[in-house]
Formats: structure tokens, sequence, C-alpha cells
């Protein structure tokens, strides 16, 4: 089955036709006396007199004897009978009813109904559909329009060589409508198909007419590429694929969405157009992170990643790359740089671990070797080994040195009997400093690993310290 969107030109007959109706409201005084007269006087001459001679020849007479003459002529038998039985007086409605009628399909439209046939043609059409207090009077086309030069989109099936349309939006039925009314009332449209390709036969599925805005728009499309004769534009959650036939005579098109989270083959097609054609480093990194996640093969992801941050920084990347380290399922050689990069940017341990296993020559600052070094030296050259060991030696050497200058201040009674003392503010602000410091953080000195920090802690609680000896002298 094929279905789809149409334009056609079908010819029809914009109609208005005039239905005059009947109602009964409560009957007036003035209506009740002359329906009497009607009934019980034949003659219009004596019916005249007798109106003179109750009203006299003022403005009541000239009211009641037009009145006479009008409804004498309107009123029925039964009329009379219903206004001096049941008080009910006839008042004539006039309405006008619009509607369509299709000729090809021997259909009528009207107010978004369909109904087999031409409603003015049936006879019981309007009667059945008056209100129930209406009676019907008469009715008359008033006006007949052939509209046969606008084409209209509609939505089609075709199957089995049997066309059907739908003519009202809100419904879900088809009327069928001869293959060869079908095809003579497509519009003609002068297709440039540019480098499209189709097929040239009916295919299933969804096909909507083909119009050259459409086509200019898959040509303005810079990621796309065919396989087969269909083209495929890639884009954010996965690949178009856009089809085109050609049969009766025009071209059509069918546009779905394959999402790369459905469809692993689809990734890998996206991802190798990207790669051959160079833009890999044009597309935005949330495209191009869709396709590679939802592509199965580690070492095509490992060998994606690598290649795009050799030559493009991308945090986003940096990220993957990552994860794809510690979720190792095969041998991959990543790249120096690239491994630079991870290094730079590695948030965990066990990263660290395995950007050292994968490469130690890299350039590791102290505190990274110490950090391996202390979660496992085993994996460790004895190089790097021999040079945290050192380094730790030398730490411990300043750490022992600051720890005894700390005990020896902390110790003294300097800081319990500075208030009782003179001495040059300065001097004064900087040890307390001192004291409100480190002599409640003594711990943090003691996990300081890195050397010039420690150099420089020493030379600054050195210079202290002789402003504590100054002190000390005061208070003795």
């Amino acid at each position: 089955m094929t279905k789809g969107i149409v334009s056609l030109k079908l010819s029809k007959y914009l109609r208005k036709i005039e239905v005059v109706t009947k109602i009964f409201k409560k009957s007036s005084f003035d209506l009740y006396l002359v329906a009497s007269i009607i009934k019980n006087i034949k003659d219009p001459i004596q019916a005249i007199e007798f109106i003179k001679e109750i009203t006299g020849n003022g403005s009541l007479y000239k009211l009641f004897s037009s009145l006479y003459l009008k409804k004498s002529k309107e009123f029925s038998g039964e009329d009379i009978e219903n206004i001096l039985n049941n008080s009910l007086v006839p008042t004539f409605q006039v309405s006008n009813w619009e509607y369509y009628y299709y000729p090809s399909l021997d259909i009528t439209i009207i107010g978004n109904k369909v109904f087999a046939g031409d409603i003015y043609k049936d006879g019981n059409y309007i009667i059945n559909n008056l209100n129930p207090d209406e009676d019907f009077v008469s009715s008359k086309v008033v006006q007949n329009i052939l509209i046969d030069d606008d084409y209209d989109n509609y939505e089609y099936i075709y199957e089995n060589n049997i066309c059907k349309i739908k003519l009202v939006n809100n419904s879900n039925k088809y009327y069928e409508l001869s293959l060869k009314d079908f095809t003579s009332s497509i519009e003609e449209r002068n297709i440039n198909l540019l480098d499209l390709k189709y097929d040239n036969q009916i295919l299933e599925g969804r096909f909507d007419q083909l119009n050259n805005e459409y086509v200019m728009n898959l040509n303005e499309k810079e990621l796309k590429f065919f396989k087969d004769s269909d083209l495929y534009i890639i884009e954010e959650v996965g690949v178009r694929q856009v089809k085109i036939c050609k049969f009766f005579g025009t071209y059509w098109y069918s546009s779905s969405v394959i999402e790369y989270s459905k469809d692993q083959n689809i990734s890998e097609l996206a991802l190798n157009f990207l790669i051959d054609s160079n833009k890999i480093y044009e597309v935005k990194n949330k495209l191009l992170l869709n396709i590679i996640e939802n592509i199965n093969s580690y070492l095509i992801k490992c060998n994606t990643v690598n290649s795009y941050l050799k030559i493009k920084n991308s945090n986003n990347f940096i990220t993957l790359g990552l994860k794809l380290l510690i979720n190792k399922e095969e041998t991959f050689n990543w790249s120096d740089d690239v491994l630079k990069i991870f290094l730079s940017n590695y948030t965990n341990l066990k990263e660290l671990l395995v950007i050292y296993s994968l490469n130690n020559k890299l350039d590791y600052t102290i505190s990274n070797l110490i950090e391996i070094f202390n979660s496992d030296k085993r994996v460790m050259s004895e190089e790097d080994i021999t040079k945290v060991t050192n380094h730790l030696n030398d730490v411990e050497k300043l750490h022992k040195e600051i720890n005894i200058l700390v005990g020896e201040m902390s110790q003294s009674g300097v800081r319990e009997n500075m208030k009782k003392i003179k001495i040059d503010s300065n001097d004064l602000v900087a040890l307390k400093k001192f004291y409100n410091k480190h002599m409640a953080h003594k711990n943090s000195i003691n996990k300081e690993t890195n050397l010039e920090n420690l150099k420089e802690k020493l030379i600054y609680f050195q210079s202290v310290k002789k402003v504590h000896d100054k002190v000390l002298k005061l208070i003795k």
C-alpha cells in the first residue's frame, strides 16, 4: 500500500440552495380574529364588511382588512384549525444551505460531513435534516458555481490499482476515485531533481508528491550521502532517509529518520561518511557523540576519539576517551599526544594508573608519580621509584625541620604571654598571625609534598622564629 499527500484538481460545484420552512408560534389576538373570520365567512366581500362593522373606518379597519387579505392567501385549512384550536400561528423562515458537489465522486460535502449523491436531487435529504419543529415548504438553487481550476492537497491511498482520497480532515474515511480521474487530476510539476536519484516504480509506504522547494532544501544539506538510490542526511538524533520514486507521471518522496540508538549500521555509515569527507571536525560535538556512542565496536570508538583529539581539543571527547580507557575491551594503541591530553585532564587514580601503564615516559609531575607510588609502586619503573623515594626523603627532612621550629614555638609560653609585653606592632601582628594560622593546623604542614612549597614555609617559619625569640627574651 502507498499513501501520502497529492495535489489534485477535482472539479466541484459550489451550490447554495434556498430552503423555505414553516414553524408554528403562539398566536396573537389579531391573528386569532382574522383566522376566525376566514373560517366562518367564506365570501371575501362579506368578510371585509364584517371587519368594517366591528372596527369602524379608522386605523383598525385598515390594519385588520390588510391582515385578512394577506393571511387568507397564506393560511391553509390546517393552519386555520391550528390557530383556532391550539392558538398556534404558522411563520415562514428562509435559510441558505451551501455545499460542494464533486461530480467525479458523486459526493456532497456540507458542514464537514460527506454524503453520497447530490443532496439537492435527493428529495428526502432536506426534509430529513430540518429541525423537529420545522415543516418543509419549498427549496430552489440560488447559486451554482463550477470550480475546476484550483488544486487542493488530499490524502490518498493507492492499493491493488485502486485509488482513494480523504475529503474531510477530521474523518478517517477515504472515497474511491477512478484511476483515470486520479491520474488526470494530479498537478503537473516541472521537477528539477538536480543530482537526486529515484526509482522508476511505485514503492510501498508513505510517499508525498515532490515539489521543487523540497528538492532545493535537500540540495542545500551538507551532511548527505547516497546509498543505492536513497539519499541519507545526517541529523542530530539519526539519519534521515529520503526515497524518491516516479509513478503516475510525477515524482514522490518518502522521508523518515533512522535513530542512531536503534540502528548500529546507520551509525557506522554516518561516521564513515564524516571521516571520508573530512567533515568530522566541522560537525557539532553533540551530533558526533550521538553517533559514536551508538556504535558497538570498541576499536572504532577508540580510533575515532584518538583521531579527533589529535586534531581538535574537546572536553566531551576527552571525557569519552577516559571512559574508553577505563572500560577497556580490546587493546588499542593510543597516540602519545592523546595520552598527554588524558594526563592533563584525568579525574581519578584509576585513570592515572591506566595512562601510566600505557606510557610511563610522559611528562608526569612528581605529584602524579607520588599518587601512583602510594597506590601500587609495582607498576612503576625503577627510575620513577627512585625519583619518588628521593623526593619523599627530602620532604621528610623539611617536615622534621619545620616541626622542630613549630614545637619550640608552641611550648615556649610566648603565645600565652604576648599581651603582657610591649613590642613593635608589626612583629606582634606577624607572630599572632603565625600562631592563629599554624598552631591550629599543624597537620596540614605534614601533608604537603611539594618541595618548593616546603622550602618557602621553612624560610617563613625561620623568620617567625626570630621574632618569637625576641619576644621570649622580653617575657623572661
